[in-house]
């Protein structure tokens, strides 16, 4: 907290109570106006929330539109009411905001500096860190900020540690007890990899370990290794980094707390992304990595895959519709499609709205749906996911991806202009897989739009759905029995004049 008035200073060993109290009313103020994240988890529709997050006086301020399609630029003036209210009641308590420390989404949003003058707020780029909370971090973090900024830590606790005079059995300890929990901090939201981490522990041992009596170059496989088996036993911080993570991951989940909500609303949102049967950390990242949208979730997971650790935490699977029904990118995965096609055809399946083979074809399974092929989302299923804004694939992109002539059937002339193959969906791909030649079956949910279906309990009076507008084409009619059967949904879904 900065001040010009008669606010509490950093040295007031009170200040961290004071803070808390400010803050706590701060919160409710912010609450009341209904500022704050809001969202819902992809598969089960649960609401979860944040208005801030607080570490003693520093404060992370969010600002969020329930719906993905708004943009940016459309959400700007709710951040800056947002800003407002948050500044404004610092500046009541005797505080204000340092603006330098500040990094927002748009240089259009203004701030009351300490001396009471209006500030515009420094822009910075999706991939572009700022220290938050003690950590640096980005939208599209790559690690490197995070590594430049521990090595300078490192470099400077090493520059204050040689002129000291020390024991030598007191220099290990104290290195244990400053260094590295200056670096242990960060560890829970960092995914550095071991070379980085052996690059921040240079400076640190350079400086220390001669001062224990031990040669700077001593094999640092026995430096890292405990005591018991005749090591100095300084712990690699490669392998403090992963036991945090597990931590996070084991101790949220089995509590229930706040941060295991946000876990798992990122793992539906992971699940619903990959498109696959097994949540993400069941999943291989061989297989389905490139899929993954670029998370603190996904790069723990490729740590944990590496190390041959894994950690399963329960998730809602997606649905299957009826009998014989699979998830796309199983079949695709299955098919062994190279890496390039499977991403892109990921990213159809996504503009498209579409989990299953099921709502891509008609009910009988034997070809697709008009959407499908006109390349638009149909919206016949009730799934209620809740989908990432995807903007639609072009012809371009197809032709980058060197989409192989068996995987097209699949999305037969979905996004290019003119139709490529046939419209069945009986052929194999690459000459490994057969989809389903007949889903007609126990259907398992009811169509969200089913004015497009016809809804019948003949063949020993299993639920069969068929597609109006398939059957229809083939000059099949319906009697007066069969028409007064059609009111399972709700409300008679389809009739045709005997």
């Amino acid at each position: 907290m900065f001040s010009s008035r008669a606010a509490v200073k950093a040295a007031n060993g009170a200040g961290p109570c004071i803070w808390v109290a400010i803050s706590a009313i701060l919160i409710d103020a912010m609450e009341a106006e209904a500022f704050g994240y809001k969202s819902q988890t992809a598969l089960t529709n649960e609401e979860f929330f944040a208005l801030c997050f607080c570490f003693v006086d520093d404060t992370n301020v969010m600002e969020s539109n329930n719906n993905v399609e708004t943009t940016g630029e459309d959400l700007l003036p709710s951040v800056q009411s947002a800003l407002d209210l948050w500044s404004g009641g610092i500046s009541a308590a005797g505080g204000a905001i340092n603006p330098a420390k500040k990094a927002e989404m748009s240089s259009k949003l203004t701030l009351q500096e300490p001396s009471g003058l209006w500030a515009t707020l420094r822009r910075l780029q999706p991939d572009e860190a700022e220290r938050t909370l003690g950590v640096m971090m980005a939208p599209l973090e790559t690690g490197t900020a995070q590594h430049l900024a521990l090595r300078e830590k490192a470099k400077n606790w090493a520059a204050k540690f040689r002129p000291q005079h020390l024991l030598c059995y007191y220099v290990l300890p104290l290195l244990k007890a400053t260094a590295l929990k200056t670096l242990e901090y960060v560890m829970p939201l960092s995914t550095l990899g071991r070379s980085y981490w052996v690059s921040i522990m240079s400076p640190i041992l350079q400086a220390s370990l001669h001062k224990a009596g031990v040669c700077r170059s001593f094999p640092r496989v026995v430096v890292f290794a405990p005591l018991k088996y005749q090591g100095l036993g300084i712990p690699h911080p490669f392998a403090l980094q992963v036991f945090h993570h597990l931590s996070v991951l084991m101790r949220h989940s089995t509590n229930r707390t706040k941060t295991s909500q946000y876990l798992e609303a990122n793992l539906q949102s992971h699940q619903l992304k990959t498109g696959t049967s097994f949540p993400l950390l069941q999943q291989e990242p061989t297989n389905t990595g490139i899929l993954a949208s670029e998370t603190w979730l996904k790069r723990v997971w490729i740590e944990l895959d590496s190390l041959g650790i894994r950690v399963e935490i329960s998730s809602p699977p997606l649905s299957l519709h009826c009998a014989n029904d699979r998830l796309l990118m199983d079949i695709f995965i299955d098919a062994l499609v190279d890496q390039e096609d499977l991403l892109w055809l990921n990213w159809c399946r996504q503009y498209l709205q579409v989990t299953t083979l099921s709502e891509l074809t008609t009910a009988d399974g034997c070809s697709q749906t008009a959407a499908s092929l006109a390349g638009q989302p149909s919206g016949h299923f009730v799934t209620n996911y809740n989908w990432p804004r995807t903007r639609r694939p072009g012809p371009s992109h197809k032709q980058d991806a060197r989409i192989s002539p068996g995987i097209q059937r699949y999305f037969v002339g979905t996004f290019s202009t003119e139709r490529i193959g046939c419209n069945s969906l009986k052929s194999s791909v690459n000459g490994q897989i057969g989809a389903p030649t007949l889903l007609v079956g126990i259907w398992k949910g009811r169509p969200r739009n089913s004015v497009c279906c016809i809804f019948s309990r003949e063949r020993n009076k299993t639920n069969m759905l068929y597609n109006m507008e398939n059957l229809c084409s083939q000059g099949l009619s319906f009697t007066r029995s069969t028409v007064n059967r059609v009111v399972e949904f709700e409300r008679v879904v389809a009739s045709r004049p005997s």
